[in-house]
């Protein structure tokens, strides 16, 4: 009962944080610009937040037997210092859902394998900026092997780069990922992440 007390009060204060500006504002407005700042915080891959993320996408094949299933986690924490920034640590740990054919004699069948495919760990470093600038991370990311199956499998043991950017422009947020991913068997991908809302 006593973590479960800790736990909400250090949820309650690390999501809301009302300055002495702030609490001269009238409710709703400060109500709103807490809303707004909450959405831009989950939006932005730069922000010091804590938590845990999922994100679901089906990728639709020539016939229903070729979709493909791609579940995500994705922890995050970040540590943070207002002198000199903070260093944010994801982990995107995917479960996936692969077409895998089997041949007939007459023809080609698809049955669909799920698993866990390998852990990518990424720690980027974000410098202090003032509120309303671009913001930009770098960083190292390692891929674990952690596939329990060779159909969703990924990189396999590897390593690589990451560079994140947001910022915000009165109703526009932009921004983006781009990172570039080394592992076995000649495994060698770079990915680009474009981020508008």
């Amino acid at each position: 009962m006593n973590e479960l007390k800790k736990l909400l009060i250090f949820l309650v204060t690390g999501l809301v944080s009302v300055t002495a500006e702030e609490m001269t504002m009238e409710p709703e407005i400060r109500e709103s610009q807490t809303v707004q700042q909450a959405t831009r915080d989950i939006q932005n891959p730069t922000s010091s937040i804590k938590g845990i993320f999922f994100s679901n996408s089906i990728g639709f094949g020539p016939t229903s037997e070729n979709n493909l299933y791609d579940f995500q986690i994705q922890p995050i924490v970040t540590v943070a210092d207002e002198e000199w920034g903070s260093l944010i640590l994801r982990a995107v740990v995917p479960v996936l859902g692969v077409p895998v054919s089997n041949r007939n004699d007459d023809s080609i069948d698809f049955d669909t394998e799920f698993g866990l495919s390998d852990t990518v760990v990424q720690a980027f470093y974000v410098p202090r900026r003032q509120d309303g600038e671009f913001s930009f991370g770098f960083g190292p990311q390692i891929s674990l092997k952690t596939q329990t199956d060779s159909s969703v499998a990924g990189a396999g043991w590897g390593g690589g780069a990451l560079l994140a950017g947001f910022g915000f422009n009165g109703p526009l947020s932009y921004g983006g990922l781009l990172n570039h991913l080394w592992g076995e068997e000649e495994f060698s991908t770079t990915t680009l992440q474009p981020i508008v809302f």
